[in-house]
C-alpha cells in the first residue's frame, strides 16, 4: 500500500460554486454587514475568502469561509 493517501479528496466545487474562481471578487454578509472579499481557495461547498472592503476596519485582510450560496459576484451587481 505504499504511495496511497487516505482521506484525501480533491476540492471540486458544487454546481453553485462553478460560477466563481480563485481571485474572484465577491460580496457577502458577515457579522450582519455587507463585505467584499477575494476568493483565495475553492472548497466543496464553500470558499476561503479574504475580506478587502468592509465597514469595520478590523476586518480588512481578515480571512473567513463563506458558502457559495451566500456569495454574489460583484461584477453582476
Amino acid at each position: 500500500m505504499a504511495g496511497k493517501t487516505f482521506g484525501y479528496r480533491p476540492n471540486v466545487p458544487s454546481e453553485i460554486g462553478e460560477k466563481f474562481m480563485v481571485g474572484s471578487e465577491v460580496a457577502f454578509l458577515y457579522k450582519e454587514e455587507s463585505q467584499v472579499g477575494v476568493i483565495e481557495t475553492m472548497l466543496n461547498n464553500s470558499a476561503v475568502v479574504r475580506i478587502v472592503l468592509s465597514p469595520t476596519k478590523t476586518l480588512h485582510d481578515f480571512t473567513t469561509v463563506i458558502r457559495y450560496a451566500d456569495m454574489q459576484d460583484t461584477k453582476n451587481n
